[in-house]
């Protein structure tokens, strides 16, 4: 199967925008995603794709936990900074964030956020699979529409 027509297929399928955040011991981590899906209410559970070249994938392994910012349409920019795989050391330099009760950061300017443990890692390709328990969320921003990830580009609803 050529990559590029699943690639242009799959982008047909919209999607919000999210930014994953973790830390480990010695390090900061911070990634856009496309890929979050709920999984289960009872229990809450959510996945998440994690290309197996993304930095991120070793603090989720060293943390056992995350938490997901939702992006409202203004942030085209902050999920564009969490998609480059160069990132600075401190990836949350100069954004207000705050902490989840797991210690884990979260934009402040988020539509919502997940706090989440992972319950478990399975292979997916170029991915891992990461399924993770909710164990805290909030709704931030309920008036503000979301950023929409559309054929390949970023998208607004219309009004």
């Amino acid at each position: 199967m050529d990559q590029d027509i699943f690639r242009a297929v799959m982008s047909r399928f919209a999607t919000g925008v999210t930014v994953i955040t973790t830390r480990d011991t010695q390090q900061w981590y911070a990634m856009t995603a496309n890929s979050l899906t709920s999984v289960s209410l009872v229990p809450p559970l959510v996945l998440v794709a994690v290309d197996l070249k993304a930095h991120t994938l070793a603090g989720l392994k060293s943390s056992g936990k995350f938490s997901v910012s939702i992006l409202s349409e203004d942030h085209r920019d902050i999920s564009q900074r969490y998609a480059n795989p160069h990132q600075p050391r401190d990836p949350f330099l100069q954004l207000p964030i705050f902490y989840a009760p797991s210690g884990m950061p979260v934009l402040s300017e988020a539509l919502a956020y997940l706090d989440c443990e992972i319950e478990a890692f399975y292979p997916g390709g170029d991915h891992q699979i990461v399924v993770a328990k909710v164990v805290d969320l909030q709704v931030l921003a309920p008036n503000k529409p979301p950023l929409i990830f559309f054929a390949s580009d970023y998208h607004r609803l219309a009004p």
